[in-house]
């Protein structure tokens, strides 16, 4: 019947297109996996530290008794000031010149200070790339007293890019919780802004505008 002879024709160009799509869906997958590995790439290259972290130089009381490890541009502040007197180059190591305060022996930190931290991610081990992560999360630490946040470092740690998103996407989930339990903003900067804009004429307008077509 010659009405029956196109549907072969049909039926093999939908098979066709079909396929196509199915090739053109494993090409795409494919894809986006080496596009994956390539942005984890990048962020290694753009967010892992360049160099060293921890340079590990020695700081001696004015009694040779250990107070800290610091790195070098510190060390050189001190020497560079007269604070501080050279003492031995490998490892670096200096002696103050003055009577430090004892406040981190009395925080009880002071084993914290003195004790040398290793230029590796503090979960996986991991030494090729890595960058600083802090345990309390800026939006928090902003708001502690100034002997909690001025010069101390005991809340920032070392991870792995990989690690480095997973205590991130942690992190995320636990500041939600406490917002909402403590009704604390997670961005009150922006929720502050919101609340000037929305308390012009304009921004009242607007509000009134969106409500109205909720509404609708």
């Amino acid at each position: 019947h010659p009405g029956s002879l196109p549907a072969p024709a049909n039926s093999a160009a939908a098979a066709a297109a079909a396929a196509a799509a199915a090739g053109g869906s494993e090409k795409r997958r494919g894809k986006r996996r080496e596009t994956e590995a390539e942005f984890r790439e990048r962020m290694v290259k753009k967010f892992s530290a360049k160099s060293k972290v921890y340079d590990n130089c020695r700081m001696l009381s004015n009694t040779g008794e250990l107070l800290c490890f610091c790195d070098l541009r510190k060390l050189q502040w001190y020497v560079d000031k007269g604070l501080a007197e050279l003492v031995t180059e490998d490892p670096p190591t200096i002696r103050l010149l003055f009577e430090h305060k004892n406040a981190d022996q009395q925080a009880g930190l002071d084993g914290f200070y003195s004790t040398s931290r290793a230029n590796r991610c503090v979960v996986c081990g991991q030494d090729q790339h890595y960058l600083r992560y802090r345990v309390v999360p800026t939006c928090y630490r902003r708001c502690f007293p100034a002997h909690l946040k001025s010069h101390r470092s005991h809340d920032i740690v070392l991870l792995c890019i990989d690690c480095h998103q997973a205590a991130h996407m942690a992190a995320e989930v636990v500041k939600k919780q406490i917002a909402e339990q403590y009704g604390v903003p997670l961005r009150p900067m922006q929720q502050q802004q919101q609340q000037q804009d929305e308390s012009t004429p304009a921004g009242t307008a607007a509000a009134a505008a969106d409500n109205h077509e909720g509404k609708n």
